[in-house]
């Protein structure tokens, strides 16, 4: 089985087409991408990219796992929305209080 974080960087080098520019998204370096994607191909036991001058093209069995990596991706996104939503204040609070109690307990004088 692979590393779910490998699909990080498959999903990255997909819609960038290369090694540096997907580093740079990522705040990598291009060698960092390269071992992540041949760490999930040698973990599925396939190659997913085709290199090329332009850049990389994806494989059919690249094309076959983007559709479960960009589920997968949505999935997560959404968890993080709804975790963050749930333990963020939803707007301002004011508290109103005397000049003598607000100079002396408040946080923000």
């Amino acid at each position: 089985m692979f590393d779910w974080n490998d699909l990080r960087f498959f999903l990255e080098l997909q819609r960038s087409g290369r090694l540096l520019t997907a580093a740079r998204r990522l705040n990598t370096t291009h060698a960092t991408v390269a071992r992540h994607i041949e760490a999930i191909e040698k973990s599925l036991g396939t190659a997913l990219f085709v290199q090329h001058a332009q850049g990389y093209e994806m494989t059919p069995a690249g094309e076959a796992l983007l559709k479960h990596a960009e589920a997968m991706e949505n999935v997560a996104l959404l968890a993080q929305e709804g975790i963050t939503q749930s333990t963020a204040p939803l707007g301002k609070i004011r508290v109103g209080v005397t000049e003598g109690l607000g100079t002396s307990f408040s946080p923000v004088a």
